[in-house]
């Protein structure tokens, strides 16, 4: 901004790592700052659009003040606004989260985002969030060549970083024994990162700890390790996680071959093409050794039971399917449960998770 100059920056990393809630606490801060000139920021969540087209309208009615304009109307007068050469214009930091959501067969609104920084009178910055890292490279060349080559990766948190926010964020309350936060902190970096699973596991320890005093006692609640191990236990009994240790054998393999994908690609998401490579790999292993009939493997490992069994897995909440229609391609992951991590917990005392699980992951669940 103080060299008057536009561009865009994409940010990626696994969920619950703070890219969101940094990007927003640095534009608060920068926004006291006199250093820089005047700013204002638009925020643009991919996820809650029902279609791309449909964050022109915000996007405008946060520029011009104008509500109700069609997203035709809109996606005109965006780029026309940015075109026109005023120096009395204010910086806009457009902030479009969840990107990977609006990624279309034709990746229009994607390229006309990216784009509308290159107008030499734009003052406009984009900055992109997603939780997949190399989005960019899936996307069109021209979308990708728009969207530059300034990258920030947000890594899954360490155990000393979780411990810092915990106490940080709650450990004002003096009551809290540091050994129960580091139990908490390394649970939660032994298996995904996600700080908001670690809040979650604090905020129900500290309500176990209060329903084991009396009313009058309620000022004087001290979380204590037991409270955190009560608090980790209910968190890995939940519903959901029972219903993954009642799946079937078929749907656990199913289950472990979208973990060693995400494992081996180091990404958030699977696709669902690679997915059933191994899981057939996997099937070819099974009825082999156990010397069932090729009839049966080539049912299991067909497209209609493949597909029921996905539907089912998604339905009970377990998975998440997303579809990218300009690859025509689907992508799954474990965001309802939590991380690879979690899945080979619940699953440790499986003879298919042990078989089929990498032995760097069982090895440390089993340790």
């Amino acid at each position: 901004m103080t060299q008057g100059s536009q561009n865009s920056i994409y940010i990626s990393g696994m969920p619950g790592t703070g890219k969101t809630a940094t990007v927003r606490e640095v534009m608060q801060q920068l926004e006291k700052t006199s250093e820089l000139p005047p700013f204002f920021v638009i925020e643009v969540n991919g996820m809650r659009l029902a279609s791309p087209e449909l964050a022109y309208p915000l996007i405008w009615q946060e520029i011009s003040g104008e509500r109700g304009v069609s997203p035709k109307r809109a996606g005109k007068s965006i780029p026309a606004h940015f075109l026109k050469n005023d120096p009395s214009r204010k910086f806009c930091v457009l902030v479009v989260d969840e990107l990977d959501y609006m990624v279309t067969r034709s990746q229009q609104v994607l390229y006309n985002i990216f784009d509308w920084p290159s107008y030499a009178a734009s003052k406009l910055i984009v900055i992109g969030i997603a939780n997949t890292m190399d989005l960019p490279e899936r996307l069109h060349a021209r979308v990708a060549s728009r969207m530059g080559k300034l990258r920030l990766v947000f890594k899954p948190y360490t155990r000393e970083q979780v411990q810092a926010i915990l106490m940080g964020r709650i450990g004002a309350l003096g009551n809290m024994d540091q050994n129960a936060v580091r139990m908490i902190a390394m649970k939660i970096a032994g298996s995904s990162g996600d700080i908001r699973r670690a809040l979650e596991i604090c905020k129900r320890a500290l309500l176990i700890a209060a329903r084991k005093v009396s009313d009058s006692e309620k000022d004087a609640v001290v979380l204590e390790i037991s409270h955190a191990q009560e608090a980790i236990k209910e968190t890995m009994e939940s519903p959901l996680c029972e219903a993954v240790k009642e799946l079937g054998l078929l749907e656990k393999m199913f289950l472990i071959a979208i973990s060693c994908e995400l494992h081996a690609k180091g990404k958030e998401e699977a696709e669902l093409a690679a997915v059933k490579k191994r899981y057939q790999g996997f099937c070819n292993k099974t009825f082999s050794e156990s010397k069932q009939n090729i009839k049966e493997l080539d049912d299991v490992c067909g497209p209609e039971f493949i597909e029921t069994m996905l539907q089912r897995l998604v339905s009970d909440g377990i998975i998440s399917r997303k579809q990218v229609k300009a690859y025509d391609e689907h992508f799954l992951s474990l965001h309802h449960i939590g991380s690879v991590h979690d899945i080979a917990t619940l699953l440790q005392k499986d003879e298919v998770a042990k078989t089929y699980f990498p032995t760097e992951i069982m090895q440390y669940h089993t340790a």
